[in-house]
């Protein structure tokens, strides 16, 4: 994963919590040889795949990591989770065992995710 586009990443991501709008502070991008093929964020709503990876207690929600790979067709193989507050600043974006699970079903091999201090890597 490029420098480049880790920071381009965190740009979007800031970018997009400046609007007027952006309730979701959690994104994630879906990455196939280097380019960007999927991009999602944390919302509410209901999807299929919650009757096998989501705890029914909990309400109905879609992470950013499952809402990338929903959003394309084309097969990814890393992932890039950025979380910042209204500020700007990194927040601790690491996948929960939930999207963990299901990056692993999905063939997903690599996670970038942003920490307090930068980013880590994480291999599924």
């Amino acid at each position: 994963m490029s420098p480049s586009t880790l920071r381009y990443c965190l740009r979007i991501a800031r970018q997009l919590v400046e609007l007027p709008d952006g309730k979701s502070k959690h994104f994630a991008y879906l990455l196939a040889g280097g380019k960007i093929v999927g991009f999602g964020y944390n919302k509410h709503r209901s999807h299929t795949y919650h009757s096998r990876w989501s705890d029914p207690a909990r309400p109905p929600a879609i992470h950013a990591e499952a809402a990338a790979v929903f959003s394309t067709r084309k097969q990814g193989d890393e992932l890039v989770v950025v979380r910042v507050n209204r500020q700007g600043a990194v927040r601790l974006s690491k996948p929960c065992v939930c999207c963990c699970s299901f990056l692993q079903y999905r063939g997903i091999k690599r996670v970038w995710f942003t920490t307090e201090v930068g980013w880590e890597k994480m291999y599924i």
